[in-house]
């Protein structure tokens, strides 16, 4: 029966693992599919530049910015299912938000305003606000890996946006220095020659640095080895956007600058970048939850709400949707009988978890065999303290009895020779069993009030004067002139059995 029983569990495992890696990669094809459909829009943009080159009156530039929106909402509604933290989210939303920005502000440049103006000018200059908050918000998104859920970014890195807006403030006043672009035809005619300055180079060194530190962390805050030998393909966007600069600068007019302009492969490389941080695991996301179980030490996996598991650990066991309802509630043993079962409503379906409990159980029987134990010892210790205790009470008892013994001893010895008199010569009888009487109701007394002083270490004087009454009638029986008379109620301490004792034998 535990053959069977094992057998069955192993296929329903078998089973289990294959639906789990037909989702994983049904997923996987998704994102991979609509990644390259991304790909193709930004391609597209090249060909529908040079079909509208050949179509004298018409404009290339509204087409080309509804290919990047399109790609771009395509990406970031990606990043928001696939992403685990909300801050991270918004930092990558607000970067496709920028590159929106920036491919509004040059079509509205080349399509709606006059080529050579002031306003076109200042468009140019606003390609550079977009450009250099995202790759700051880039860098703010990859600070949430290995953080907690809630986690909130550290006040003190709200310092980066001081340079990042001084950079900015410097580019768009850039008529009054011109540290960033120099005219040398003069500032009128401005897009027909310009040389870089030194806010320029400080505008790339700003990209440069940010990118470098994004691949530093995101290496550094990679749990699993293996995905740090993946780094080469975030490098690949990289790579692309520093082959075009290179190309750019040097022939600006040449056939990859006349097909994809710089403000459009910007919209692309950064993006681009943080999705290859996403497929290389390198930046956390939902595509790698697979990867996570399976080397998860916990048994459990994810649930939706039709009963189907989505992803399951190496150590997940079969179970039904009924348990894992129930599992929200109060936990569920198993029924092995050594693992507990606990779950929690997440989005979508229940997130569930297993517990081994068999050292816990173990320990209990640990427990449970010590306890019957010590019940035994203390059964064992309470007999030994009865015992004692009867010990100490014969001892007592014993000590009492000798103190009794020494005490009337003269009066037993001069009682026992008294008897053996009156065996011997039966002159003064009378007498001599008057005199014993004194001599027996002495021990008695005695006897009586030593006992009752060990006991309440009082006397009371009922009972002293009842001794002393008794002792005092015998002895007037013998011919002694006594009296005694009482007056009051009271007691005394055990010091009083010795007057009465010591008083009696003086008389």
């Amino acid at each position: 029966m535990q053959l069977h029983d094992a057998h069955l569990a192993a296929r329903m495992r078998g089973i289990l693992e294959l639906q789990v890696e037909e989702r994983y990669l049904r997923k996987i094809k998704k994102t991979i599919f609509l990644d390259w459909v991304c790909i193709f829009l930004i391609i597209m943009s090249g060909p529908v530049r040079v079909l509208f080159n050949v179509i004298p009156g018409y404009s290339c530039n509204i087409i080309i910015f509804l290919l990047y929106t399109s790609a771009l909402f395509i990406w970031i509604s990606q990043v928001k299912r696939r992403l685990l933290q909300n801050e991270e989210c918004k930092f990558l939303s607000g970067v496709a938000a920028l590159m929106l920005f920036l491919m509004a502000v040059r079509t509205i440049k080349f399509d709606f305003l006059p080529s050579g103006s002031v306003y076109a000018r200042y468009a140019w200059y606003l390609y550079y606000v977009p450009q250099t908050l995202a790759v700051l918000w880039m860098f703010f998104a990859v600070l949430y890996i290995g953080k907690p859920y809630h986690y909130q970014l550290e006040r003190k890195w709200r310092i980066l946006y001081i340079p990042a807006f001084i950079l900015i403030g410097g580019i768009m006043t850039n008529d009054f220095h011109q540290l960033a672009f120099r005219f040398p035809d003069g500032i009128q005619n401005w897009g027909m020659e310009y040389t870089r300055g030194l806010l320029y180079i400080l505008a790339i060194g700003w990209i440069v640095i940010f990118c470098a530190m994004i691949l530093v962390i995101t290496f550094s805050r990679c749990a699993f080895s293996q995905n740090r030998r993946k780094i080469w393909i975030p490098m690949i966007p990289l790579g692309i956007g520093g082959v075009y600069t290179i190309i750019y600068i040097l022939s600006p007019k040449g056939l990859f600058p006349s097909l994809y302009k710089m403000a459009e492969v910007i919209c692309f490389i950064f993006p681009a970048f943080m999705e290859c941080l996403i497929l290389a695991r390198l930046l956390p996301s939902n595509d790698s939850y697979m990867d996570l179980w399976q080397v998860s030490s916990v048994g459990g996996g994810l649930m939706d709400f039709e009963g189907n598991i989505f992803y399951s650990s190496e150590k997940c066991l079969p179970v039904k949707k009924e348990q894992i309802i129930t599992a929200k509630r109060k936990t569920v043993l198993l029924s092995d009988e050594q693992t507990i079962l606990r779950s929690h409503e997440v989005s979508g379906g229940w997130g569930f978890w297993y517990k081994d409990i068999s050292d816990i159980l173990k320990l209990n029987r640990n427990l449970e065999d010590v306890g019957d134990v010590l019940v035994e010892e203390n059964a064992m210790l309470e007999g030994a303290i009865r015992l004692s205790e009867k010990k100490i009470k014969v001892e007592e008892k014993n000590q009492l009895y000798n103190e009794i013994a020494r005490e009337v001893s003269p009066q037993l010895k001069e009682l026992n020779e008294l008897l053996d008199s009156l065996e011997q010569n039966n002159q003064d009888i009378r007498e001599k069993l008057c005199y014993g009487g004194v001599l027996n109701v002495y021990i008695k007394r005695c006897s009586n009030l030593l006992i009752m002083s060990r006991q309440s270490g009082v006397l009371n004087v009922g009972e002293l004067w009842l001794a002393l009454s008794e002792s005092l009638e015998y002895m007037r029986l013998y011919g002694i002139k006594a009296y005694g008379e009482k007056k009051g109620e009271g007691s005394f301490t055990e010091k009083m059995q010795f007057w009465y004792m010591s008083l009696l034998k003086r008389l």
